[in-house]
């Protein structure tokens, strides 16, 4: 499990990796779970848990409501008492078990959306799980104690959310992805403009790696070269 560690020695470490990726945050007074992954993951998930030895979660911060991200939620609540926090936007799909529809940001996702996109997501509906704390605030510090905030970073989805640590290390969720070396656009999303405007929030911060659900860190680097290559494109 690989571990990142901030200045003021709060630790990330990636608790999933492969399919999806869940983040522990850990400052030695509080743990906090950043997305659980899909159904299938849940034993490897609850495993590294153990690994780690934590026996309580303060909070369980969903980036979005997909299945990939928030199918383990409940079990997560119930096992170690965590508070469930999401945009408010999506806490009703949260609620509900199901996914927010999304669209495809290039030609062969978007062909893909189209043919299979309703039917698959219906299939992959999860156990529904009620949230405690339904943010809107933008930029608003989560634990005042603390240096961790969240902001919206929408695109993905409307309530897509990125967790901000000690302003060194973003946890993004699907804003961006980190599969290829060069290229950080998710091939799925509602809406591309504001997904480029969210890598422009993103970059305000003083965040010099960006982990996404998929895939591996982004360097500060490639995230501001993509956002101007972007940029540009939009105004051709």
């Amino acid at each position: 499990m690989k571990t990142w560690t901030t200045n003021n020695k709060i630790r990330i470490t990636r608790v999933l990796s492969g399919r999806s990726n869940s983040f522990v945050v850990n400052d030695n007074t509080l743990s906090i779970l950043v997305d659980t992954g899909p159904e299938f993951m849940r034993n490897t998930l609850l495993r590294n848990l153990r690994v780690l030895d934590i026996k309580n979660i303060h909070y369980l911060i969903l980036t979005h409501s997909h299945f990939d991200h928030a199918a383990n939620a409940d079990i997560i609540r119930d096992l170690f008492g965590a508070k469930v926090l999401i945009h408010k936007s999506e806490a009703n799909y949260l609620r509900k078990g199901e996914n927010v529809m999304i669209k495809g940001t290039k030609k062969f996702s978007g062909f893909l959306v189209s043919k299979f996109g309703k039917r698959l997501l219906e299939t992959l509906k999860f156990d529904p799980c009620p949230a405690d704390i339904e943010f809107e605030t933008d930029g608003k510090l989560f634990i005042p104690e603390t240096k961790i905030k969240i902001i919206h970073t929408p695109g993905h989805t409307e309530g897509s959310i990125s967790v901000i640590i000690d302003d060194e290390v973003a946890l993004t969720g699907d804003a961006m992805i980190g599969v290829s070396k060069n290229h950080i656009m998710p091939p799925f999303g509602n809406d591309i403009n504001k997904i480029i405007n969210s890598w422009g929030k993103l970059l305000e911060t003083d965040c010099k790696w960006f982990l996404p659900s998929h895939g591996s860190a982004n360097a500060r680097e490639l995230v501001g070269k993509e956002y101007v290559r972007y940029r540009n494109l939009q105004e051709m």
